[in-house]
């Protein structure tokens, strides 16, 4: 005889599929999120990241060239170090160590901290302006001319205040920014006054050499006379237009004249457009 548990009706025989699709859909999720769980990368203990977790030690130690960066730039600007602004911008000590941090990504910490310590300005200046002048050095150098930029850059730090566009418009050479970053960097141990004097003293070099040139010394001949002395002389423009009758002056008062002449051609044009 048959037991009553074991008589499968076709009812029956279609909940029992029904069971066993579940718990087979089931069994398959549950392996799914064991293999996912496993395959996605956790941080290591104590690695930075966006969750708050902390960091390693060493990065939450204070970069001791950055503390050098700030010192020099209180020395420098010791009202913008205190009130924490400047010009209308912040220069916090934070705020100017992510600008000495975005300069040691450029240059490195040795060379960032030495032209900040030549001109601690930078630190109050938008790096990625700064970057931007650095990186249009360094595409005028040639193949003869590789590590110039830095160079310059290093003995006259402040060629990366200076903007992209106002280089382009100039379009000075590599060359003469050179020479004149190492002149620069040569009295640089004087001081600005040292600089102002060294330009004061220029200039008095300059005319002192070149007023015997062109004018010559207690009446004498200058020696640009001596060495034209044996040419014929030069008739001036108006002895030339006397000669044929012309008076220069004459000429002059017809530039006004012309001026109101053409004024009022322009404006009669002017009118006959509106009118169309």
């Amino acid at each position: 005889m048959t037991p009553w548990f074991a008589i499968s009706s076709p009812r029956r025989r279609r909940q029992r599929a029904v069971v066993v699709a579940w718990l087979s859909c089931l069994s398959c999720v549950g392996c799914l999120s064991c293999f996912l769980a496993g395959a996605v990368p956790r941080s290591p203990p104590g690695r930075c990241s966006d969750r708050g977790l902390k960091a390693f030690p060493w990065e939450a130690q204070a970069n001791p060239k950055a503390d050098e960066a700030y010192e020099a730039l209180c020395k420098s600007f010791p009202d913008a170090a205190k009130s924490g602004t400047y010009m209308g911008t912040s220069c916090s000590k934070d705020i100017v160590r992510g600008r000495f941090d975005g300069l040691c990504q450029l240059f490195g910490q040795g060379v960032a901290l030495t032209v900040v310590e030549k001109e601690p300005f930078l630190l109050l200046g938008d790096t990625q302006s700064q970057k931007s002048s650095f990186e249009y050095l360094k595409s005028l150098e040639t193949d003869s001319q590789k590590g110039l930029a830095l160079d310059t850059v290093i003995k006259n730090p402040r060629l990366l205040t200076v903007p992209v566009f106002e280089y382009q418009r100039t379009k000075p050479s590599l060359d003469s920014l050179a020479a004149t970053s190492g002149a620069i960097d040569f009295i640089r141990p004087l001081g600005e006054l040292g600089l102002a004097a060294a330009i004061f003293g220029s200039f008095v070099v300059i005319i002192l050499v070149l007023r015997p040139i062109f004018y010559g010394v207690g009446g004498g001949q200058s020696l640009v006379g001596a060495l034209t002395s044996w040419l014929p002389p030069i008739p001036r423009p108006a002895d030339i237009a006397a000669s044929y009758g012309i008076n220069l002056a004459s000429l002059v008062a017809l530039i006004p004249l012309y001026q109101v002449f053409s004024a009022v051609k322009n404006s009669s044009q002017y009118d006959k457009l509106v009118n169309k």
